[in-house]
């Protein structure tokens, strides 16, 4: 996993903070981003008072979690966005949907 890019086209970021987090089984996640064949993607998360992995029944006090993913697009100075019913369109719109999924399943509180 790479870093997300300086001054981003595109940047997505979550945060959460719970008292206490108890998970049944610990999440599997995968990360994955793209910004074409030419642009550059990433994505970072950060953690406080949650080992990586995290274990089963355990309760964990005090967390917070961060994550971000970002993309830099090539040749965005003189880009026009997709029409709404194009392909490239519906593609962002599922790996929005992935990211914000991914996101939420690592910082769903028990």
């Amino acid at each position: 996993m790479s870093d997300p890019p300086d001054e981003p086209d595109v940047e997505i970021s979550a945060w959460a903070k719970a008292r206490e987090l108890t998970f049944n089984k610990p999440p599997r996640t995968h990360v994955e981003t793209f910004a074409g064949p030419s642009g550059r993607s990433g994505s970072a998360s950060s953690r406080r008072n949650l080992p990586d992995p995290v274990e089963a029944d355990v309760p964990y006090q005090d967390v917070e979690a961060d994550y971000k993913a970002g993309a830099k697009l090539a040749g965005t100075e003189d880009a026009q966005p997709p029409a709404p019913e194009s392909g490239e369109s519906q593609r962002n719109k599922k790996l929005l949907n992935r990211v914000l999924s991914h996101a939420a399943s690592r910082m769903r509180p028990s």
